[in-house]
């Protein structure tokens, strides 16, 4: 049975349709808009990544940049990001 709370959520059936991976994708897009921090030839550190939503926007909106993911759960593969299971 689907969760009727997130299925009313526009971002998250719009994430869905997108085949994102969370709906985060749209939280990062409206802050770089607003602040633009995210730019080509830059460092970028996503703690707490999984399931990868910032990391899936650093990637789609940097060139050249180096992405570096962590987190204690597993993420699927995301082009140019660097990805750490840290297991403790």
């Amino acid at each position: 049975m689907k969760n009727n709370k997130n299925f009313s959520d526009f971002f998250y059936r719009k994430a869905k349709l997108l085949k994102l991976k969370s709906r985060s994708w749209f939280k990062i897009k409206e802050i770089n808009n607003r602040e633009k921090i995210f730019y080509d030839n830059i460092k970028i550190v996503d703690l707490g990544s999984s399931p990868g939503g910032w990391s899936k926007f650093a990637s789609d909106y940097t060139s050249n940049s180096i992405i570096f993911s962590c987190d204690i759960l597993d993420m699927d593969y995301i082009k140019n990001v660097f990805f750490l299971n840290v297991i403790y």
